[in-house]
């Protein structure tokens, strides 16, 4: 009986710690490993249970302040990146295709005017990054891998080309460390989300060893630390203690909070 009783008193609150946390596998096909999901696009911009999104690897997303899930691009192997925009609703568990072409129609995108939102506005196919944020007026955020800056208005379904060059291969342009220009630019990047927003409202991103700042209001980048353009030296400095000396080590894929 003492073994018995034993056996119960470990077993059992391990078994009920396990039932703290269960998926449940809420939409989706169920396919084979390698095989991928065609989707349902549905008609743009509108709401069908249906409707499902293509399968798709390292795409952008972000949570609106409404606590809906939003994606755009990513990329289906053996067919190409895309620069398709979907919304997914928790509450009614659906999803709705709400910009861009079906899969890689149109990849080069359409940038438009520099700071001009427009209805045939849609930012170029990528995918293996981008940092994103949804700012307080429920606006989404991102930097493309090739650095530009992009604003997506949910409320007008409306993309706006905000900030960059516009080419391929964009150079990085740091400017002096700690002040904004118009000029500066994170450049090209990749395999990088990790990503945060300030009370001020002002977006940051850590890429390659340097931290960035956007300012909305200003429309601006600020270069605030690490190497800019030179080699990336580690310092650990002493553990628990944070310096102005201190860098982390260089890398494409972060873990951040």
């Amino acid at each position: 009986m003492k073994q018995i009783l034993i056996l119960l008193i470990f077993f059992y609150p391990i078994n009920l710690l396990a039932q703290g946390g269960m998926w449940t596998w809420m939409k989706g096909d169920s396919v084979v490993v390698n095989t991928v999901s065609p989707g349902n696009y549905g008609t743009l911009g509108v709401r069908d249970t249906a409707n499902e999104i293509p399968g798709r690897y390292h795409c952008t997303y972000w949570t609106d302040t409404s606590g809906n899930f939003w994606v755009f691009g990513g990329q289906i192997f053996n067919v190409g990146e895309l620069n398709d925009l979907w919304r997914y609703e928790p509450d009614s568990n659906i999803w709705t295709w709400m910009k861009g072409p079906q899969i890689v129609t149109n990849s080069a995108g359409s940038f438009g005017t520099l700071g001009v939102p427009a209805a045939s506005n849609n930012p170029p196919a990528h995918a293996l990054t981008s940092h994103a944020w949804t700012d307080k007026d429920n606006n989404l955020w991102m930097v493309h891998k090739r650095g530009d800056v992009w604003k997506y208005s949910i409320a007008t379904n409306e993309w706006t080309w905000m900030n960059g060059y516009g080419i391929w291969n964009q150079p990085a342009v740091f400017g002096m460390q700690g002040v904004a220009s118009p000029l500066n630019t994170p450049g090209i990047h990749s395999e990088s989300k990790a990503s945060w927003k300030d009370a001020n409202d002002d977006l940051w991103m850590y890429n390659d060893g340097n931290i960035w700042r956007y300012s909305i209001s200003t429309n601006m980048w600020t270069w605030l630390k690490g190497p800019g353009s030179g080699i990336n030296l580690v310092n650990y400095g002493t553990m628990g203690v944070p310096a102005p000396t201190n860098q982390p080590v260089a890398g494409s894929v972060y873990n951040f909070w």
